[in-house]
């Protein structure tokens, strides 16, 4: 056929050439880096950790007094919040509207003390109505007593 076949032609021209062997570091070199920075790392923590801070307090605010056998009165000023133990939830069968608030948020409290008054005033005129109704009942009751005698 042809004298020299064109698809294999790429084997025995010149343009093929090798390439340098890489050295050992070149190969592995992300892997010594990472190597580099986890000893540094672990440098820093030993230094870090065995190392002793320093804390510079102003002479001023130190109290100096002599030790004596007394009560040990210790306050921490810190902000947070305080979750209660147990919660309530009130369930009415009348609704109302908050008169007056007798116990205020954080107060100490015994079983039976009063929290909060409630005023309905629909429920009043309901009362006030059925009260108007029985003594309307009694003073019937009393008139039709007296004529039976």
């Amino acid at each position: 056929m042809y004298e020299h076949d064109t698809f294999h032609e790429s084997r025995d021209s010149s343009m093929d050439r090798q390439l340098p062997k890489r050295s050992v570091f070149q190969k592995y070199k992300y892997y010594f880096l990472g190597g580099v920075v986890f000893i540094a790392f672990l440098v820093y923590v030993a230094i870090a950790v065995s190392g002793g801070r320093k804390l510079r307090i102003d002479t001023d605010k130190i109290g100096i007094a002599d030790v004596k056998q007394d009560k040990f009165l210790d306050y921490v000023d810190t902000e947070g919040i305080v979750q209660p133990i147990l919660t309530l939830k009130l369930n009415t069968l009348e609704a109302g509207m908050v008169d007056r608030i007798v116990a205020e948020e954080g107060a100490m409290l015994q079983k039976g003390d009063t929290i909060l008054v409630l005023h309905n005033p629909e429920l009043e005129r309901i009362i006030e109505e059925q009260q108007d109704e029985w003594e309307k009942q009694r003073i019937l009751y009393q008139e039709k007593k007296v004529e039976m005698e």
